[in-house]
């Protein structure tokens, strides 16, 4: 049996852990203030009002849409599978869209590591500066070639590799050498930035396809606990990699894990959120209307660089605070509003999903959130995700054989 969890459960909890936790607990504490700019506790308290008002909006939305279909939102979806069934193996139309699909991104992996990737392995251990280091790959000279870099990393490649490592997990005398071959083109795809959030999208599918395949209690929290620890430590030494850094030791990397555990991952959100968002662009604006966002660049607006004096207003504050300082309580309304019909749409559809992309839509999902959380929402990125997602449940799915199972 396959334990995944619904749409409501993740967009929800991970909100709850990452947003409202740590924002309470500062308020309640006072540690941690004033990590970018001075404010009053007055203003904090309204930021985190505004938190509670985009969940609770987003909640109401997903159960409006969900209770026109009739049905009691669910928490998990258990889907019983055969090993020995080739039924569950692959299906013509996944080789059809592997045969075309994975020569593509190879090409846009590749074309990306010798304009970018390759000049940055290079120049690790060197005397560079560590900010000009970390930006190489970031800079926007070639934004086209970085577009395509992210896309396959965030959207095309674990799709890919969710599905092999499935077949690798589930089906009898399957050949590996897709799935290896998969995961090389990520570890590639990690390698041109030397970025901590590809690396980051990897653990936790490697740890969700676990916990899903042993849904035991036992093994999911030993799982979370690995995953935590895993990540942590890998992100400490991704972190001194991405800014060229090579003189390092044990403790550094454990001191350093906890930093990112306590700090990047728990606190920095909130803080982000309310100083560079909520607390700059007071309730009385003026607002941003689109004008520095990436999606709106898309349309002839300004764009802004990763390098330039306003880059502030691409700063990755997660959804809420992006909504907020484009175009204030408006933007938080329409935003939560639509995030929870698109949560509704996820859970609605998952229980009729073949079981390969049951999962599939179910991580993809988890790794939208943690991009609402730990970036932006008005950008392609976050799109692209959703667009994706919508492809795979309403024109990927209807062709492919549905998987027996029981809910």
């Amino acid at each position: 049996m396959i334990k995944i969890p619904s749409a409501f459960l993740t967009f929800y909890s991970l909100m709850v852990f990452f947003f409202l936790m740590p924002a309470v607990y500062i308020l309640f504490t006072g540690e941690f203030s004033n990590l970018y700019i001075e404010y009053s506790d007055i203003e904090y308290e309204s930021g985190l009002h505004l938190f509670l008002v985009s969940v609770g909006l987003s909640f109401v939305a997903f159960f409006i849409a969900y209770s026109a279909g009739k049905r009691r939102p669910l928490l998990f979806l258990n889907i019983n599978i055969n090993r020995n069934d080739s039924m569950y193996g692959l299906h013509k139309k996944y080789i059809f869209i592997r045969k075309i699909l994975l020569p593509i991104v190879t090409i846009m992996v590749f074309v990306f590591f010798y304009k970018v990737g390759f000049q940055k392995l290079s120049l690790l251990g060197t005397e560079m500066d560590a900010w000009q280091f970390r930006m190489i790959g970031f800079d926007d000279t070639s934004r086209i070639l970085i577009a395509f870099n992210e896309l396959a990393r965030r959207v095309i490649l674990p799709f890919f590799l969710v599905i092999e490592l499935l077949n690798v997990l589930l089906v009898t005398r399957y050949k590996k050498k897709y799935f290896y071959f998969v995961l090389f083109l990520f570890a590639v795809g990690i390698v041109n930035t030397l970025d901590r959030a590809p690396l980051m999208t990897l653990m936790v599918l490697f740890i969700y396809i676990y916990i899903a395949v042993n849904p035991s209690i036992k093994k999911m929290v030993f799982g979370s606990f690995i995953a935590l620890l895993s990540i942590s430590i890998l992100a400490s030494l991704m972190t001194y990699f991405q800014y060229n850094i090579l003189d390092f030791d044990l403790m550094t990397i454990i001191n350093s894990a906890l930093d990112f555990i306590m700090h990047r991952v728990l606190m920095v959100p909130t803080h982000a959120a309310l100083e560079l968002s909520y607390i700059k662009f007071p309730m009385d604006g003026p607002f941003l209307n689109f004008q520095y966002t990436r999606l709106g660049a898309l349309f002839g607006m300004e764009y802004v660089g990763t390098e330039m004096s306003n880059s502030v207003y691409v700063a990755p504050v997660g959804y809420i605070a992006d909504s907020w300082r484009n175009l204030g309580f408006f933007g938080v309304l329409f935003t939560s509003i639509l995030l929870g019909f698109f949560a509704s749409f996820v859970d609605r559809n998952l229980k009729k999903l073949n079981f390969y992309l049951a999962v599939v839509v179910s991580f993809m999902f988890v790794a939208f959130t943690l991009f609402l959380i730990f970036g932006v929402f008005y950008s392609q990125g976050s799109f692209v995700q959703m667009a994706f997602i919508g492809f795979i449940i309403l024109v990927l799915n209807k062709d492919i054989v549905r998987n027996r199972r029981k809910i």
